[in-house]
């Protein structure tokens, strides 16, 4: 699944939860019984993901929250690997609109 945040928007509880909504219907349709066996997730504790409601959403599907410790130093692997090697895919080319850099980085991803 990948989601994109329009520029000049905030992450905050309201846009997490339709994330993870939507994360948990891509889960649903494409890997139809992972939800059953009981879901783990790994996210950090930064606040829209730490406040009450996001908290007991994930109680509600059954998700059990690896914990995170605060202020971490660790990257999550997302950053680790995905970032440095999508820069480097991006890297010297223009594009006219963000459109045009979610084409892109779908593609890219896809592959």
């Amino acid at each position: 699944m990948v989601d994109f945040t329009p520029p000049g928007s905030t992450i905050n509880t309201a846009a997490y939860q339709e994330t993870l909504k939507k994360l948990k219907e891509a889960i649903r349709k494409n890997r139809p019984g992972f939800l059953n066996t009981g879901f783990l997730l790994w996210h950090n504790n930064a606040r829209p993901r730490s406040v009450a409601a996001t908290v007991n959403l994930l109680i509600s599907w059954c998700w059990e929250i690896l914990p995170h410790p605060s202020y971490s130093p660790d990257l999550a692997l997302s950053d680790f690997r995905l970032c440095p090697k999508i820069n480097e895919h991006l890297s010297g080319q223009r594009f006219h609109s963000n459109d045009d850099i979610q084409i892109e980085v779908k593609i890219w991803l896809r592959a």
